[in-house]
């Protein structure tokens, strides 16, 4: 998995955002699970960070 420091996150169900960078949003629980190393939450997350981790 690529690193994620390059990313900016968002949640959309919390006030939560940090870094910068191509906008990675969706459910907090999918960008712990994302961050936890679990590509299973990119299912829940839109964007354009969220198409690059995809890709």
């Amino acid at each position: 998995m690529r690193s994620l420091r390059a990313y900016g996150f968002a949640a959309t169900d919390t006030p939560f955002r940090t870094g910068s960078g191509p906008l990675v949003e969706g459910p907090a629980i999918d960008i712990l699970l994302l961050m936890t190393g679990r590509r299973v939450g990119l299912r829940g997350l839109t964007g354009p960070g969220a198409d690059l981790l995809r890709g």
